[in-house]
């Protein structure tokens, strides 16, 4: 209510009259209203570029007509507080008009929203503290692993420091880098530049060189299979496989030492040859040569022999049990590499048996007899003439 006293003093008994006015009596109570503003993060980017960046702002509720203002920003602490006057009593309300420039924002960061959180924290005066807090979300980290599989026990140096293109799929917001490089170090492991992803965005494919795309494999190696595969939130692990190439091993064969005329018995008799090899087994390890009718042995099968492995092929008898014409026997097989472990030949070899005639006792011939007969009649001579002359001995007087 508005008063204005109207005093009038005609003469000192004179009566005092008091008449109402428009007049106000008193001033309204007001308070101060202060706003202040802060861009923060908890990512380990620094948002020092927003210092001093006017943020917009109105104020209602409490001032008539509304207020207007703007508020420097401050990083990571608030910036200065900016202060009008409003009336007592009645509730203010701010609101910004503009937002920190996404712009600005380190790599991979987003703001939370455009519109900050306000928090009012009234003071013992009843004035206002507005803070106004925009958070800037720092992206997530994306995983890439791998490794190199199948390699020789030593790892090829020629490989070392050798890369592999790789990009990601991510949505809403690309990884950055969305591509790069894997690089494989000395242990077979692939290594890829530091990664991420924006805050709200994942990461659902990998994508990495084909096998015709990656470096040259070593010596006897070729590429089999190259992939990457999701283990979990903006996880990747990519595999590079390799292994010893698979060359085709030829086997043939030759029968020796048979008559002019192939013995017919023979023809499409088989025998067995194991690969033997190490340390991968040929596929298939057993294969079967049938002979034909010029003594040549032939399979349709050609074993499949890693370049790496060594063969000692074995035939399943050593000395053939195939029957042989009457007057021929086997002698001793045996397996000779053509060219190291991509051929190899069997030769069966066949022989005339070596008969060893019996022969009768010897019977003497005439002349044989004559000299014999001779020699005991010289015998006898010689005998007799002995005796004889011990006989005149005897008779022969003895001289006195």
């Amino acid at each position: 209510m508005n008063w204005t006293p109207t005093v009038s003093l005609a003469v000192p008994t004179s009566e005092v009259t008091l008449a109402n006015n428009s007049a106000a009596l008193a001033a309204a109570v007001q308070k101060t209203v202060s706003v202040a503003s802060v861009i923060t993060t908890t990512g380990p980017a620094s948002l020092a570029q927003y210092v001093g960046d006017a943020m917009n702002f109105n104020i209602g509720g409490c001032m008539n007509p509304a207020g207007a203002g703007n508020s420097p920003l401050g990083s990571p602490t608030s910036g200065p507080e900016i202060s009008q006057v409003g009336d007592a009593g009645v509730a203010c309300a701010v609101a910004f008009t503009n937002a920190p420039d996404p712009a600005k924002l380190p790599a991979g960061y987003v703001l939370a929203s455009p519109t900050p959180t306000l928090v009012n924290t009234p003071d013992s005066l009843g004035n206002d503290h507005f803070l106004a807090t925009w958070n800037a979300v720092p992206p997530s980290a994306v995983s890439i692993t791998g490794s190199v599989q199948g390699a020789p026990s030593t790892f090829p140096a020629d490989l070392v420091g050798k890369t592999v293109n790789y990009s990601l799929d991510c949505a809403p917001g690309a990884a950055i880098p969305a591509s790069g490089q894997l690089t494989i170090d000395a242990n077979g492991q692939l290594t890829a530049p530091s990664t991420v992803v924006p805050s709200g965005s994942n990461c659902t494919a990998m994508t990495i060189d084909g096998i015709g795309q990656l470096p040259a494999a070593p010596q006897n190696y070729e590429w089999k299979s190259s992939s990457a595969t999701l283990q979990g939130s903006n996880a990747f692990v990519a595999t590079l496989v390799m292994a010893p190439k698979q060359q085709a091993v030829t086997v043939t064969g030759v029968v020796t030492g048979a008559p002019p005329t192939f013995p017919a018995d023979l023809v499409g008799k088989t025998v067995a040859l194991t690969m033997n090899c190490t340390p991968d087994a040929a596929q298939p390890d057993t294969v079967t040569l049938t002979i034909d009718a010029t003594g040549h042995l032939s399979t349709p099968t050609q074993p499949m022999v890693s370049a790496t492995a060594s063969c000692s092929p074995q035939l399943a008898e050593s000395t053939p049990s195939l029957a042989l014409p009457q007057d021929y026997e086997w002698k001793p097989s045996s397996v000779s590499p053509a060219s190291g472990n991509s051929s190899f030949v069997i030769t069966l070899t066949m022989a005339k048996k070596t008969i060893t005639p019996t022969l009768a006792t010897p019977v003497p011939t005439l002349g044989e007899w004559a000299v014999y007969a001779l020699s005991v009649l010289m015998l006898l001579a010689a005998a007799w003439q002995m005796r004889m002359r011990g006989q005149r001995a005897q008779r022969q007087p003895t001289k006195r």
